[in-house]
């Protein structure tokens, strides 16, 4: 969870922003969003600019009419800063940009605004062995965690820890996620009182 120098507790607004990267877990934005709208949250979604090739027009235009505030994936003006974000999932590229504080797409816009206004940012990586040895990893995770960034490991579910995965692994991972993960998170931020 956030260290509560970084991060503010989450009270009565509950808007949370679901960013999605090109990899096997955004072809289940859709039913994340459902999860978390059904735990009392309003979701809104940005897709990476490379998860729209994962996903087909009519399911995107299908996301937008169903979500409470629905926004244009790509879209880069914000109505109101969210009380939580969820990076699902999230990848090598876009995690080693956020380290580096690069908002050159909407999806990494909402991403270091999250970062730097110290907003709850729950992290599911979609990361394979080979990349998962690169020195830039394990500087991003260290400094993404000391920065109050929460990390969910797509395949067991426990927080903090990751496993990288077996390339080709991924569509299996993802069809065996359990969004219930993603509420219980969100449950986590409103549960406690800020001391």
């Amino acid at each position: 969870s956030c260290r509560p120098v970084r991060c503010r507790r989450v009270t009565d607004a509950r808007h949370v922003e679901l960013v999605a990267c090109a990899a096997p877990l955004v072809n289940r934005v859709g039913e994340f969003a459902a999860v978390v709208a059904q735990a009392g949250w309003i979701p809104s979604i940005t897709l990476s600019l490379n998860a729209r090739s994962w996903i087909d027009e009519s399911t995107i235009k299908e996301l937008s009419q169903e979500l409470k505030q629905p926004r244009s994936p790509g879209e880069s003006k914000r109505s109101a800063r969210p009380d939580a974000v969820v990076l699902i999932p999230g990848t090598f590229n876009t995690l080693n940009k956020l380290r580096a504080g690069i908002s050159d797409t909407p999806a990494l816009g909402v991403l270091n605004d999250a970062l730097g206004a110290g907003v709850p940012l729950l992290v599911v990586p979609m990361v394979n062995t080979r990349l998962a040895g690169h020195p830039a990893w394990h500087a991003t995770l260290k400094e993404l965690r000391d920065q109050g960034v929460t990390f969910l490991d797509p395949t067991p579910g426990n927080r903090g820890s990751l496993i990288p995965l077996e390339s080709g692994t991924g569509v299996d991972v993802a069809s065996q996620f359990d969004p219930f993960r993603l509420s219980a998170w969100l449950q986590s931020l409103t549960s406690t009182p800020e001391a």
